[in-house]
């Protein structure tokens, strides 16, 4: 990308990728002209004493490199226009700390626009995780961590609050967030993400985490050794998503499920398959129809014929699922099945994340905007099959609490099925940490003996890659674990 369009999207507020500030970065040995020097000179002169500072490391670390001024002047345009086009200072700030992972102003230049002007910038809160958290320059660190103690009296919404919190306990390892995620934190990050998270997470970051754990319970129920086979043939099972997200368990796990809800998605995939396989045959019986005489030969009507049978049978199977959704919605699933007990609920923190469950038709009950935790521990004594968590427990921590819960929760012989992100066996004495990431890590151990002390059981642990992230694989693990019938 050349320095003039990035220069451009910066300023029309458009975020800007890593291999874009990348790209900008190989431009800072660039030189520029008198005239291009005088036009700095020019916007210097007319205030933003505040930021002499920066200005002046820009100048002396780049050596007036054509980056470092067309940045200049877009931190004095952003200034001026009152802190509005708050895309174009974190763009500024990004690059700089790509540029200069020493520059220790960039961190201010953000922080600052927090505090000053809009302290839900979701865009600056980003920069601060991915840049200067990260960064192995110590006196970036510093620096970043004591303008975030300074911020963190500035702060007024629960969400910046726990933004702060959460970036402190990350650079530091101290603080309630260091053993376990806010409720505050994780809602204020998927309530922003929600509209674009399930597209980023599969399309982008390779994410298969809800499609292993079904077919690896699958299995586990095609077992001989399960409890709830009778359930499982029946799809009678009761279903517990912790952190459904936008609905990725619900859609993958509604075959073990035989409710209106879990039903109607079955029935409707159904239909819009059969309906499709119709379509193509149709589409190629048109195209046959379109060669030439000479070439329909007996091999050629035999082929249409068998064409022309399948789209009746696929027609006649058409209706019949028309038929099956118009009693479901007439006379209910008992009405179809007889009486029927399976259901699936999904729960999360962000309501944001709940609307985009909706739309998928997979569970019978919603619960929004409450602690896993909490939700767990309401649910009466061993009235549920399975607990889903795909992960969700990057984002707890501690997991003791939720662990005796699901234990309560299921029946015996019941399974906690979820994912985890690994940390080694050594690496943390108290078996989990909160990561550079922003999400935790459990160590195999803790899980192992976290899940005994309980009284679950190991059928499966399997080590896999949960997702990209910045193109390098994120290596964690999926855990079924049964209920024993003696804790």
């Amino acid at each position: 990308m050349a320095l003039t369009d990035a220069v451009e999207a910066a300023a029309v507020n458009k975020p800007l990728g890593e291999a874009t500030l990348i790209s900008m970065a190989e431009l800072a040995s660039h030189s520029v002209d008198a005239s291009q020097i005088e036009k700095l000179n020019r916007y210097s002169a007319e205030s933003l004493h505040e930021l002499a500072d920066m200005k002046a490391t820009l100048i002396d670390n780049l050596q007036y490199s054509e980056s470092g001024l067309a940045l200049l002047l877009l931190i004095f345009d952003c200034e001026r226009s009152g802190g509005v086009l708050s895309n174009v200072g974190c763009n500024i700030a990004g690059l700089l700390a790509h540029l200069q992972p020493q520059n220790e102003n960039a961190v201010l230049f953000v922080t600052r626009h927090l505090s000053e002007k809009e302290e839900n910038d979701t865009t600056c809160w980003y920069l601060l995780t991915s840049c200067f958290a990260k960064s192995s320059h110590e006196g970036v660190r510093s620096k970043t961590i004591s303008a975030l103690h300074d911020l963190s009296t500035k702060l007024k919404t629960p969400s910046a609050q726990a933004r702060c919190s959460h970036l402190l306990a990350i650079l530091t390892q101290s603080g309630a967030s260091a053993s376990r995620g806010s409720h505050e934190y994780v809602k204020a990050v998927f309530d922003d993400l929600a509209p674009v998270f399930e597209s980023r997470l599969i399309d982008t970051l390779g994410y298969r985490v809800p499609w292993i754990l079904h077919e690896r319970v699958e299995e586990h129920f095609r077992s001989n050794d399960s409890h709830l086979v009778t359930e499982y043939v029946n799809k009678s099972l009761s279903i517990i998503d912790l952190g459904c997200g936008t609905g990725l368990v619900g859609k993958c796990f509604s075959n073990l499920v035989r409710d209106k809800c879990s039903e109607r998605l079955i029935l409707s995939a159904d239909h819009s398959e059969t309906a499709t396989q119709i379509s193509r045959l149709q589409s190629s019986i048109i195209e046959m129809n379109t060669l030439d005489p000479s070439h329909q030969d007996s091999d050629f009507n035999d082929a249409r014929r068998e064409n022309l049978t399948v789209i009746e049978k696929c027609q006649s199977y058409l209706n019949v699922i028309e038929g099956k959704l118009k009693d479901l919605d007439a006379r209910g699933i008992e009405g179809l099945y007889g009486p029927i007990k399976g259901k699936m609920i999904g729960c999360d923190v962000s309501p944001n994340m709940c609307k985009e469950a909706d739309k998928t038709g997979a569970y019978s009950e919603k619960v929004c905007g409450e602690d896993c935790d909490l939700f767990l521990q309401k649910q009466d004594e061993s009235s549920f099959h399975i607990v889903v968590s795909a992960d969700t427990y990057i984002y707890l921590g501690d997991l003791r609490v939720n662990f005796e819960a699901a234990y309560r929760a299921l029946v015996v012989g019941g399974l906690l099925a979820f994912s985890v992100e690994l940390i080694g066996d050594e690496e943390e004495e108290k078996g989990f940490r909160l990561l550079d990431s922003g999400r935790y890590g459990q160590s195999s151990k803790y899980i192992k003996e976290l899940a005994s002390s309980v009284g679950f059981d190991i059928a499966k642990e399997e080590d896999i890659v949960v997702r990209k992230e910045q193109a390098s694989d994120i290596h964690g693990a999926v855990f079924i674990l049964v209920k024993s019938e003696q804790k």
